[in-house]
């Protein structure tokens, strides 16, 4: 196996130096369209443990890029050993989840780690040596998703922004997160950390949850209720700051083109859906959501303020 790289620095959004991560080469389109990064592939060449925290008790594992430089990732399993019966997962959806919101927020310019899509093949489960894990592993040979694991990362926002730049990317987490209805990123679970003076948002697989719900009439909304902004991990350090939280609408409406949305579904595994349907009603809504930032913005407002 090749050296272990140190980790790199998260690429900006678009503006990823080719070579400089192992997240591969962002795709650009024509202005003003918004520029997407496509999923690499990666191998993985060893499991390593459990980590601590997460519902599905995702994995540190190493894995090889296209040139075989290896890289410390969090390995999400299609069919992981939930931690509790009570914790929600659904199954390869979440990893569909997991993946298109990685991309879009990263498009739009919220820090997320480096990503891709990593191949588990029974060489690598064979040298597991917990039984129990090992087991857990064989039910999932074939594509999972995997992000850089961000060594000394700190969890959680700050109590107070220090600076504007801060105060920023938590409004934009914040509404983004009212954006794909993710409503995991609570203050008691905040899925966000802090690394190397950024705020890095992580863990997608509950966001997105039209494909959970019944149909119901056409156009429905599905906003983010009072209730789930109070709980959202920036409401402490943002309340009464009297933010707009319509920066990142500013750059969504920029939109992206029918090409880019095609291009994400095509790098969707076809594992990674529970039922089928899941990943139309996750797209189309998604496609669509930007005709709902008025809304958001002002349900944010009225609450934050």
């Amino acid at each position: 196996m090749s050296k272990l790289h140190d980790l790199h620095p998260i690429s900006p959004a678009g503006n990823a130096a080719e070579g400089s991560t192992p997240q591969g080469t962002v795709q650009v389109s024509a202005e003003p369209h918004l520029q997407i990064a496509l999923p690499p592939r990666w191998t993985c060449v060893e499991v390593r443990s459990v980590l601590p925290g997460g519902s599905s008790q995702p994995l540190l594992a190493i894995v090889e890029d296209g040139e075989h430089n290896a890289h410390r990732i969090v390995l999400k399993l299609r069919q992981p050993e939930m931690k509790s019966r009570g914790d929600h997962n659904f199954e390869g959806t979440s990893l569909a989840c997991e993946l298109v919101c990685s991309i879009l927020a990263r498009a739009l310019g919220i820090e997320v780690p480096d990503y891709g899509i990593v191949e588990l093949d029974q060489q690598v489960i064979e040298e597991v040596r917990e039984r129990r894990l090992a087991e857990v592993l064989k039910r999932n040979i074939g594509p999972q998703f995997g992000c850089l694991f961000l060594d000394g990362a700190a969890e959680g926002p700050p109590a107070r922004a220090d600076s504007t730049e801060m105060n920023d990317a938590l409004e934009d987490v914040a509404v983004f997160d009212a954006s794909v209805i993710n409503g995991d990123r609570q203050e008691r679970k905040p899925n966000l950390l802090r690394w190397k003076g950024k705020v890095v948002a992580i863990d997608h697989a509950l966001a997105v949850p039209v494909h959970q719900l019944p149909l119901l009439e056409e156009g429905h909304p599905y906003f983010f209720e009072p209730s789930n902004i109070r709980e959202h991990c920036s409401y402490t350090p943002l309340r009464l700051q009297k933010r707009p939280f319509s920066r990142l609408h500013t750059q969504w409406r920029s939109g992206f083109t029918d090409e880019q949305w095609v291009q994400v579904r095509n790098s969707i595994p076809s594992s990674w859906e529970r039922n089928p349907g899941d990943l139309d009603k996750i797209l189309a809504f998604l496609r669509d959501r930007h005709l709902r930032s008025p809304r958001v913005s002002s349900g944010l407002c009225e609450v934050m303020q």
